[in-house]
């Protein structure tokens, strides 16, 4: 009597029971994917810059040297902010941000490359600077400052340096209490050069050679 072939059900599922797994990984996804937007949300609303993470692929409301564009090299999403510094451009970007006065904000960015400074000031207000020697992977800066009594609006600015190749920044943050209405200040005071204290080689040269004579340098303070 012939046998009846025999069927290997340990290798099949039902299709009901496809269905179901399918729509439990499926949910899973959109749910990470919900709470990361959620996530990048939350952080721009807290955010005092305008496109501070560059998403949405243009500068603006960034004022930006012709050597500044974003690019889909971002270190949380799309895009990333791309300086390509020469012997006489740092590729500077800066955005104008109402603030209030007396008070304490906190500012940040992620940035990759040699001597990426990051920095603030405003009418009656000099803020701080700070900047990284060479980072050849994604490295936060971050700063404090409390604007001065008359200050409604400050000058956040980003740039590399002369001669020392292009940089990445991503994720710009300024965090703190709202501003009121303002205007553009008439004289922002220059972004000073890394501190003299620094022992070389990682202190950019004051003046590269190639510069040309009507490049504006700001001036090395005394130690």
């Amino acid at each position: 009597m012939p046998r009846s072939p025999r069927h290997d059900t340990s290798r099949r599922r039902p299709p009901a029971l496809r269905v179901k797994l399918s729509g439990i990984v499926t949910a899973a996804a959109l749910t990470a994917g919900l709470t990361t937007l959620a996530g990048n949300a939350g952080a721009a609303g807290d955010n005092r810059l305008g496109n501070g993470g560059f998403d949405s692929g243009v500068l603006s409301p960034w004022t930006c040297a012709t050597t500044a564009r974003p690019v889909g090299e971002g270190r949380t999403y799309w895009y990333a902010l791309r300086g390509a510094v020469s012997d006489s451009d740092t590729a500077q970007c800066e955005q104008y941000v109402k603030v209030a006065p007396n008070a304490t904000y906190t500012l940040s960015a992620w940035v990759k490359g040699r001597f990426v400074h990051l920095g603030v000031a405003g009418d009656g207000f000099t803020g701080p600077t700070v900047w990284t020697p060479d980072a050849t992977d994604w490295q936060e800066l971050t700063t404090t400052f409390t604007t001065g009594p008359t200050t409604t609006s400050v000058n956040v600015r980003l740039h590399g340096w002369y001669g020392q190749g292009p940089y990445l920044a991503d994720d710009v943050l300024l965090s703190g209490p709202p501003g009121g209405p303002s205007t553009q200040p008439t004289h922002v005071s220059p972004i000073t050069v890394p501190p003299v204290t620094v022992a070389p080689p990682t202190l950019p040269p004051t003046v590269p050679a190639t510069v040309p004579a009507n490049a504006t340098v700001p001036a090395v303070p005394a130690p």
